[in-house]
């Protein structure tokens, strides 16, 4: 069937009151031929329900859609794509975090005459930090004078991320904490810690935790042992009416109660500065938290050593931690505690016999896992884009990847929920597959080489499949990548 016979042929669009229904939108994104038939102003309303993939991908449905959608955060949404995953990440995260920010950009006068959809603040500050900057620079009437200068060492120096604090390393065990003040770095406080101490997953500007160096002893496991559980392990630093000062010092029993061997290769502070994950690289780890009395105490302990990368969910209260093939979910309770709600293993099914070039089961090998939250907290989704390698460095070639979408049951245990196969046109190491959740939670954008999926969330809590199309310019794709046959 072509192309043409897929589509509807309806131009009818309910708009009632001029109120457009986020279905009506969706519906609307997934045929091209009606969006360039209604007004400018009802096709604005139906963009303002889009995604920034969204609205990247059906601009490359028509020249004309992709015109009409340059007045509605095209440019902005390219832009963005344009940037590393890291620095998209960066973005969104600052965008989040900050409403003084946010509604600054919608002050902004191009956004008098425009829509400002909250879903595409990442996009608008990415575009738009570097668009007045550039003002700046430009500016024929503006002398710069510069009030401060620091030379930055990457050795020496972590800044933290979009918090205006530095720390300066001075000697082997020794930090300053510098913070702006009239457009200088001044020198704020003087830390002690261990000489192997990072702070780089620390993006806070009132509160630092600080490692410090422990005696250890070498145990009959070949394990470093700390016997009293009296050695200070670990110093919280608090920012309070302008001056940082030592609040809390914290022993290796207070951190890790249950460990034989106490002490941390990584801390990962939570977003909202709640919750300090301590990793025991390899091992295990701990979760801290304020008691009631203020004072950061044990809220719960991390039982698994395939813990080398984590992530928090948008509101902080699920955890997941993950390595290979292996995910371990920790949920926060109402009493602030930290328990594991989920011991996963990520693989093929039992009945598939697909063999590496070496002759053994593709399941017998490690994804090597990516993971995403949705934004309302209920699901995560996971998946993969590179097969690997075999025990003979051989690369093994799949003809099918996936998505997994993992809930929790009614009793908190997160669960495998749903399942996206996608298949690839030749057996591959390598499938280009990316999931994004929707501002809401309920809908999860597939996007690949291939095609693209949208999955929603139903009235029963299933995901089921909405769209299901292939690009719109793929004959074009196949002509100049893989040429004649």
């Amino acid at each position: 069937m072509s192309p043409a016979m897929r589509l509807k042929t309806s131009t009818d669009i309910n708009t009632l009151g001029n109120e457009i229904k986020p279905e009506v939108a969706r519906d609307m994104a997934r045929f091209d031929h009606r969006w360039v038939r209604v007004s400018q102003e009802v096709f604005t309303k139906i963009a303002s329900y889009l995604s920034i993939n969204e609205i990247n991908n059906f601009a490359q449905a028509s020249p004309t859609t992709a015109d009409r959608l340059r007045s509605c955060g095209l440019a902005e949404v390219q832009y963005f794509l344009s940037l590393t995953r890291q620095r998209q990440s960066s973005c969104r995260a600052i965008i989040q975090s900050s409403q003084q920010l946010l509604e600054h950009l919608r002050s902004l006068s191009i956004f008098s005459v425009r829509r400002f959809p909250a879903q595409l603040g990442p996009a608008f500050y990415s575009f738009y930090a570097r668009h007045l900057r550039q003002q700046i620079l430009d500016g024929a009437a503006l002398t710069l004078i510069p009030r401060g200068s620091l030379n930055v060492k990457r050795f020496t120096h972590h800044l933290h991320d979009h918090i205006p604090i530095l720390t300066e390393r001075k000697a082997d065990n020794y930090s300053d904490i510098l913070a702006l003040e009239h457009g200088h770095w001044v020198r704020k406080a003087e830390i002690k810690h261990d000489h192997i101490t990072s702070f780089s997953h620390q993006n806070a500007d009132h509160i630092l935790f600080v490692t410090q160096s422990v005696p250890a002893s070498f145990g009959s496991m070949g394990l470093f042992c700390y016997k009293s559980g009296e050695e200070h392990l670990l110093s919280v630093y608090e920012c309070r009416n302008g001056a940082w000062v030592e609040q809390q010092q914290l022993t290796t029993g207070d951190v890790f109660p249950q460990c034989q061997s106490a002490f941390t290769t990584s801390m990962y502070l939570s977003p909202d500065a709640r919750s300090l994950v301590c990793i025991k690289a390899g091992q295990s780890g701990a979760i801290l938290g304020r008691g009631t009395d203020g004072r950061w105490v044990n809220r719960g302990n991390i039982h698994t050593g395939l813990n080398h990368d984590l992530l928090f969910s948008a509101d902080c209260k699920h955890l997941v931690l993950y390595s290979g093939s292996f995910i371990t979910v920790m949920s926060k309770a109402d009493d602030e505690s930290w328990s594991q709600t989920g011991d996963i293993i990520v693989k093929d099914p039992d009945d598939d016999l697909k063999l590496t070039p070496s002759g053994d089961k593709v399941s017998e090998y490690d994804f090597d896992l990516q993971v995403l939250f949705s934004p309302d907290n209920r699901h995560f989704a996971t998946w993969f884009e590179d097969a690997g390698d075999d025990c003979y460095n051989a690369s093994i070639r799949r003809d099918y990847f996936f998505v997994v979408i993992f809930a929790p049951d009614p009793e908190g245990q997160w669960r495998e929920k749903q399942r996206i196969i996608k298949t690839c046109d030749c057996p591959s190491r390598y499938y280009d597959i990316q999931p994004d959740f929707s501002p809401d939670g309920r809908c999860l954008i597939i996007t690949t080489e291939d095609d693209l999926d949208i999955w929603e969330l139903n009235a029963d809590d299933q995901w089921r499949p909405s769209v299901q199309e292939p690009p719109p310019l793929r004959w074009w794709y196949d002509s100049f990548f893989c040429g004649p046959l």
